[in-house]
């Protein structure tokens, strides 16, 4: 799976890159938000995971812009600090989970594995969150 990676925090995109390289992911990824949606329009990817907070652009901000670029793209959102508001906002964009932190492996491998079909073809196809906001623990 082609994976954009996106968190500010150096050791914690470090190590997550690693991880994600060693279960056979090919992993682009970037500090900055502005940096990753400029690689998005020469490249594609199967999966954007991001952190929330991030500098210039939260990472709702920078899923809506990726999914500009590439619709069918399929989306991990993970922060310490979310309220019951930013989940209904990532609910309601179609972020396919969310996650807390500390990041578990286990739950973002999950995350990964449960990410809904996107159908085959060159044309762009919506999403379906598999989460409701309900669902999430902070």
């Amino acid at each position: 799976m082609e994976i954009l990676l996106v968190d500010d925090d150096e050791p914690s995109l470090s190590s997550l890159a690693r991880f994600l390289r060693s279960e056979g992911h090919r992993v682009d990824s970037h500090k900055s938000p502005a940096s990753a949606l400029g690689v998005c329009q020469h490249r594609r990817f199967d999966l954007l995971v991001s952190d929330y907070h991030l500098p210039g652009m939260d990472g709702l901000s920078l899923i809506r812009a990726v999914r500009g670029l590439q619709p069918r793209i399929g989306t991990i959102l993970y922060s310490g600090l979310h309220s019951a508001d930013t989940l209904q906002q990532a609910h309601n964009q179609g972020v396919d989970t969310v996650l807390g932190k500390p990041l578990r492996i286990r739950d973002l491998l999950a995350a990964i594995q449960n990410l809904p079909p996107v159908a085959p073809g060159p044309g762009p196809a919506s999403l379906a969150a598999n989460t409701r906001p309900d669902e999430l623990s902070p």
